[in-house]
């Protein structure tokens, strides 16, 4: 009996032992069999801003807008000889002969020898036809629209009207240089034989701060002889024109 229960005690001692060791051997070994880790928040964050750059590359870049008017580029500054050369090739220095005298806008200007000038000056044009039937003997003739636009041109927008004397118009021997018709519509201008034969030579030019445009030219006759200088103010128009503010004529 005590051999037999000797025998089953050990018999139990060993399988207990058997088991024992089995299910050690069962368990996971560390790293093997272990459920993954998520993701740490870093790797995330990393493949996201790389999937927004990659975006952002796909997308066509915006161009900078357009700077304000404030900050564009300057005008060009104006050129005076350039601009004093172009107002001799549109024969100011004939304008400025055919004004007997000398002014000053400032002043009360002579609006007969503006409007005298101005209409000698038109009759230079190689296109300008005298009227067939003149309404009086003696006299050339415009009409007050026509005038009226030339005078602005030249001498601007200030000048007043010239009124005429209605009791010489049409008598050559008043000796009005100038006159307009009663209803306003036509203006009159004496026949004066006064040939302009002067070469105008652009002596120099300058444009001060205010924009003024002062020119100098000389006058020559047709053998290269001088005749007396011109000095111009010209104030421009703001359309790229310049219109007489000041005449100061003679020798120097």
């Amino acid at each position: 009996m005590i051999r037999k229960n000797g025998r089953r005690a050990f018999s139990a001692i060993l399988l207990a032992a058997f088991l024992l060791l089995f299910s050690s051997g069962c368990q996971a070994r560390p790293g093997t069999n272990a459920a993954p880790k998520p993701a740490s928040s870093s790797s995330s964050s990393g493949k996201e801003e790389k999937a927004e750059k990659k975006a952002r590359s796909a997308q066509p870049e915006k161009k900078p807008e357009k700077e304000e008017e404030s900050s564009a580029a300057p005008a060009p500054a104006v050129d005076p000889e350039a601009e004093a050369q172009r107002l001799l090739a549109d024969r100011i220095g004939e304008l400025c002969f055919y004004y007997t005298g000398n002014f000053d806008l400032s002043d009360t200007p002579n609006t007969a020898q503006i409007y005298w000038s101005v209409f000698k000056w038109h009759t230079l044009d190689p296109n300008y036809r005298p009227p067939d039937k003149p309404d009086y003997n003696g006299y050339e003739q415009l009409d007050a629209k026509t005038l009226y636009k030339l005078v602005q041109r030249w001498y601007g927008p200030e000048v007043p009207p010239y009124e005429g004397n209605v009791q010489a118009l049409g008598d050559p021997a008043t000796g009005e240089l100038v006159n307009v018709s009663k209803d306003g519509g036509t203006y009159y201008f004496l026949e004066v034989e006064m040939p302009m034969e002067e070469k105008h030579i652009l002596q120099n030019a300058r444009v001060d701060e205010d924009g003024i445009l002062t020119v100098r030219f000389n006058a020559e006759d047709s053998g290269g002889v001088y005749l007396r200088t011109y000095l111009c103010k010209l104030k421009p128009d703001g359309e790229g024109g310049y219109y007489l503010v000041s005449l100061n004529k003679g020798q120097t």
